[in-house]
């Protein structure tokens, strides 16, 4: 469990650390400059502009988790504090023990919780109700999965049009003099530094992202495990 230390967050940033660090490398080894001049597809370029962008997508969503991982353990705290005493006030706030819960996560649920027994008079949890809040939690992650697939076909795309190019480039001999063949061979060489450069950007964009995204599942799964016990825990009898 997760205690008041954004763990998942510094993860994210470990790996988006060493993602700056091997592109500072790339970039002072000249290989970039590289990239951008041979890939003439602008494949490449499209693949990083996404994942920087998704990437910024993912930082924002990994602090909210990790954020509200951490409110979730001091509420969890204020109710073990108070033996699980929870009073609901017509504000729609919570009180523990004379102490209001801050607006969070575990607080919304609990506030439904409560008001779903006010109305219904049933004791224990309603399921379905933490059901729901897992799938809006995690809905916003099926995009980033979406994104992290569609790179990897960017990719390959890539690849497909780097083929085309160079077998063009031999569908247009007529004659076979030296000046043609070495026409020839530029052009097969430009169409194959297309087909590799966009694979591997693709490639290593969507493991990349892909890998920010487990995280973002991970801490998903993390807070949603620990308002599910609190739920189960103090309203579950």
């Amino acid at each position: 469990m997760f205690r008041h230390s954004h763990q998942i967050f510094l993860q994210w940033l470990a790996i988006i650390l060493a993602v700056l660090f091997g592109f500072y490398v790339v970039w002072d080894l000249g290989m970039i400059a590289i990239l951008l001049e041979y890939d003439k597809s602008y494949i490449s370029s499209i693949i990083a502009i996404i994942f920087m962008m998704t990437t910024v997508a993912a930082g924002l969503r990994v602090a909210f988790l990790s954020r509200e991982i951490d409110r979730a353990e001091d509420i969890v705290t204020m109710l073990r504090d108070s033996h699980g005493d929870m009073e609901l006030r017509d504000n729609g706030r919570i009180f523990s023990a004379g102490q209001q819960l801050p607006a969070r996560l575990l607080h919304e649920q609990l506030y439904k919780q409560l008001m779903r027994r006010q109305h219904s008079h049933q004791a224990g949890s309603s399921p379905l109700m933490l059901e729901s809040m897992e799938k809006d939690i995690s809905a916003s992650h099926d995009f980033g999965w979406f994104m992290a697939d569609i790179m990897i076909k960017l990719g390959l795309l890539g690849t497909v049009i780097g083929f085309i190019v160079m077998l063009g480039s031999v569908a247009v001999i007529d004659n076979a003099d030296i000046t043609t063949i070495q026409n020839m061979l530029v052009d097969m060489s430009a169409g194959m530094r297309i087909a590799l450069f966009t694979t591997l950007s693709g490639l290593l964009a969507g493991m990349l992202l892909g890998l920010q995204y487990y995280f973002l599942d991970r801490g998903a799964r993390c807070l949603m495990g620990l308002i599910g016990d609190t739920i189960e825990t103090y309203l579950g009898e």
